[in-house]
C-alpha cells in the first residue's frame, strides 16, 4: 500500500517517541549529536538523520552487499545496524522525532489511523452510539499519544514508541 500524503492533527512541534523494532525491519538510536532511524525501505537500506530536537535533516541510502531479500533481512539488518551505530556513535535508545513524510519511500508519521481519519474528516456521517464510540476512540488515541508510523506499511505506535499493531 502506497501512501501519497499524511494528515496531521497535532502541532508541528509535537514529538513522537520511537524505539527500535527489528521484527519490523527498522531501528532507532541517539547520540550526543543527533538521532537516527534506519532500516529497509523501497528495496534499499536507508538512514534518516534527525537533529536533537527531532527535525529530519537528511535521508541517506546505504550500500548493501547484495539485494534486500525477505529471508535474509534479519541478518542484513543486524549488519546494517552495526555499521550505522558505529559510524554515528549511536546507542540503542528511543528517539523523539517530529513528523515527516517521505512519499518516495512510503515512510513517515501520521497522527491518525484510517478509521479515525475518516471520523475526523466527516463526523456528521456518524450517528448515535457509533458517533459516541468514535468520539471516545479519537479522544483516547490523541490523549494516549498514539500515532501511525509508515515504514512501507502502517504501524500503530504508542506514546512510549512501541509498535502495538501492524
Amino acid at each position: 500500500m502506497i501512501k501519497n500524503e499524511a494528515r496531521y492533527t497535532r502541532a508541528g512541534s509535537y514529538t513522537y517517541q520511537l524505539r527500535s523494532h527489528p521484527t519490523y525491519y527498522f531501528e532507532a538510536g541517539r547520540s550526543d549529536s543527533g538521532q537516527a532511524l534506519w532500516g529497509f525501505l523501497a528495496g534499499g537500506a536507508y538512514v534518516l538523520h534527525f537533529d536533537g530536537s527531532g527535525r529530519l535533516l537528511r535521508v541517506e541510502q546505504k550500500d548493501l552487499p547484495g539485494a534486500v531479500v525477505r529471508g535474509a533481512m534479519p541478518e542484513m539488518l543486524r549488519d546494517l545496524s552495526f555499521r550505522v551505530r558505529s559510524e554515528l556513535a549511536l546507542t540503542d535508545e528511543p528517539i523523539s522525532i517530529r513528523r515527516f513524510w517521505l512519499r518516495e519511500l512510503n515512510a513517515g508519521i501520521e497522527d491518525l489511523g484510517d478509521d479515525l481519519k475518516e471520523f475526523a474528516d466527516s463526523p456528521a456521517s456518524f450517528q448515535g452510539e457509533e458517533l459516541a464510540e468514535m468520539t471516545d476512540a479519537l479522544e483516547q488515541w490523541l490523549s494516549g499519544g498514539m500515532y501511525v508510523l509508515w515504514w512501507e506499511q502502517p504501524f500503530e505506535v504508542n506514546e512510549a514508541g512501541e509498535v502495538e499493531t501492524s
